[in-house]
């Protein structure tokens, strides 16, 4: 299962969040820290009727379980099927809970039947313009 918050606009859903309700599925493409720049400018404020995937140049790849694509140069994707939407927060956001049917995970990341976080080197919003690298990796036996 995977979680994804969508804030509202105005008290609507954005492109994000109508899509999943609309179809029941997405996809999670986990970003490294190369694609810095294409996450800033696709949070930015775009019609209905304009592609972030156009507008950044991004390549998609048919999925295997759904019919929405994947973003072919990302290093993880996660085909997932929507289970639930819960309302959260006084300002309105909605948590939308689904379940990952498929991984697709760039070859050289697994290690040991996971992903080596320290080779993917993932990148998270964390707030508006603000991001986060994966700092200091502890391993512990």
């Amino acid at each position: 299962m995977i979680g994804v918050n969508c804030g509202l606009r105005d008290g609507s859903r954005k492109d994000t969040a109508r899509n999943i309700a609309e179809t029941g599925e997405f996809v999670v493409n986990i970003v490294d820290d190369g694609f810095l720049e294409k996450v800033h400018v696709s949070a930015a404020d775009y019609s209905a009727d304009v592609s972030e995937l156009e507008v950044l140049n991004l390549d998609c790849a048919p999925s295997d379980s759904l019919a929405v694509p994947r973003i072919l140069s990302c290093p993880i994707n996660l085909e997932c099927t929507l289970d639930r939407i819960i309302p959260f927060g006084r300002a309105g956001s909605e948590f939308f809970v689904g379940e990952v049917k498929l991984f697709h995970i760039r070859d050289g990341l697994l290690a040991d039947g996971k992903v080596d976080s320290e080779l993917l080197r993932p990148l998270g919003r964390l707030a508006g313009p603000v991001y986060g690298k994966l700092g200091e990796v502890i391993r512990m036996k």
